[in-house]
């Protein structure tokens, strides 16, 4: 079966994709098409603004364990100047996240300061709070695309994982997204306990009429390791590549390192012929993306808040600066000389795959991706602390 799916294109661009969005925290990767996202390097090409910590739902998985919001969260005026220098800096794609942002009142002022800047707005949201009035004013106040987060394709799955009404409200307000006119996105975070319906949700997606359904496996941070979740198994890959041809769109992030090898190789093969002679690297953490989070402070990546010290904060720094001078432990993450990357045929475009589980796990950016099959079961080489 593993030779079949190799040979076929369809199977192998998704492959390609697996790879190049390996990173756990980007949502909305299918919003990047083509190279052109994807190989902005030197500018900020993505940014994601974590607009509140509130939320809502107390989800099994929160990454970021959002709950209340912080103390001094970034008013609207705030952001609107943010806004102004991401995009004079070369800004073109904004993620809003929370947190839930429809918790915030002036979320639809937020969206239209970033939109009418030209910059391409994205929301992801649990839906909770979208109905078609919600749904009219995302729209009118120039929302791209919204994800819907479902982790389950009936209510008695899914709000297992997630709060007990939360898969009719999201059903609820996908309908109404898309009969305003909006593109929609399933975010489906795959674990253990979710990985056997991907097929069934699949099936809703198409029903619901999305135009994609992105399936991210469980980033191991915040309630996921307070709650001991596990990632699906390393044959998820067998059930998702089959189905991965018609509609809707099906997009993989965290998925690279849930392949066999030989899949691994020929996922990094298509990403190159797909690249060309591009040099973009796969964590765009501090070289074309960044985080600001709710409170201002900057950093390459969420999963990063908590094990590094922000870069800076836009409310008394300039972004610019922070984006010229700053991330230099990210920008200096250099794995060549250290096992197994050195002898690796990858680490061109891997770089040593996500630091923030690199530094999670062994307490340094000096280390590889622990989930990399060929770092598991190997010593990890002695480096420098933070």
């Amino acid at each position: 079966m593993e030779e079949a799916l190799k040979g076929d294109e369809i199977f192998s661009d998704v492959l390609a994709e697996a790879f190049l969005t390996e990173c756990p925290a980007t949502p909305l990767s299918h919003l990047a098409e083509g190279s052109e996202g994807l190989a902005a390097e030197g500018v900020p090409y993505q940014v994601s603004a974590y607009v509140t910590r509130a939320c809502n739902l107390r989800c099994l998985h929160c990454y970021i364990s959002a709950d209340k919001p912080l103390p001094d969260e970034l008013s609207y005026e705030e952001w609107s100047r943010a806004f102004s220098e991401l995009v004079d800096l070369g800004t073109r794609v904004l993620y809003i996240l929370g947190g839930e942002p429809m918790l915030r009142r002036d979320i639809y002022d937020i969206i239209s300061s970033a939109s009418g800047l030209g910059m391409k707005v994205s929301m992801s949201t649990n839906g909770t709070l979208i109905g078609k009035r919600e749904a009219v004013r995302l729209r009118e106040s120039g929302l791209s695309e919204v994800q819907v987060s479902l982790d389950g394709p009936s209510e008695a799955i899914n709000d297992s994982i997630r709060p007990p009404g939360s898969f009719r409200a999201a059903i609820s307000a996908i309908r109404h997204l898309k009969e305003v006119g909006l593109r929609v996105t399933i975010g489906v975070t795959l674990f253990s306990a979710n990985e056997a319906y991907v097929k069934s949700m699949i099936d809703l997606a198409k029903n619901l009429g999305v135009d994609s359904i992105t399936f991210e496996a469980l980033a191991p941070f915040g309630r996921a390791i307070v709650n001991r979740l596990q990632r699906p198994s390393e044959n998820i890959w067998r059930t998702i590549l089959p189905l991965a041809a018609g509609s809707p769109r099906i997009s993989l992030s965290s998925m690279r390192f849930l392949m066999p090898i030989s899949l691994l190789q020929e996922s990094y093969r298509k990403a190159k012929e797909l690249l060309g002679k591009s040099s973009y690297q796969t964590c765009p953490a501090g070289r074309s993306r960044m985080v600001i989070d709710a409170n201002g402070d900057v950093y390459g990546c969420e999963l990063l808040i908590g094990l590094m010290k922000p870069e800076g904060n836009v409310r008394r720094d300039s972004i610019k600066e922070l984006w010229r001078g700053g991330f230099g432990g990210l920008r200096r993450r250099d794995l060549s000389n250290v096992l197994p990357c050195s002898s690796c045929t990858m680490y061109e475009l891997c770089r040593g795959g996500c630091p923030a589980r690199a530094l999670q796990r062994y307490r340094t950016l000096r280390a590889p991706d622990p989930m990399c099959p060929y770092v598991k079961g190997r010593p990890v080489p002695s480096a420098s602390r933070l």
